[in-house]
């Protein structure tokens, strides 16, 4: 499991660095560039 977890990491990082590859890197590059932060209803600080 932890290996999984290494390889995803270093996966989102080649997607964000532009080093992937491929339709699932495509897509996670449009998601993370189009989609606002807010939609994923993310806590970003306590108060």
């Amino acid at each position: 499991m932890k290996e999984l977890i290494e390889e995803l990491e270093r996966w989102g990082a080649d997607v964000i660095f532009g080093r992937a590859k491929g339709f699932r890197a495509a897509m996670m590059r449009f998601l993370v560039s189009n989609v606002p932060l807010h939609s994923f209803n993310v806590r970003l600080a306590d108060g």
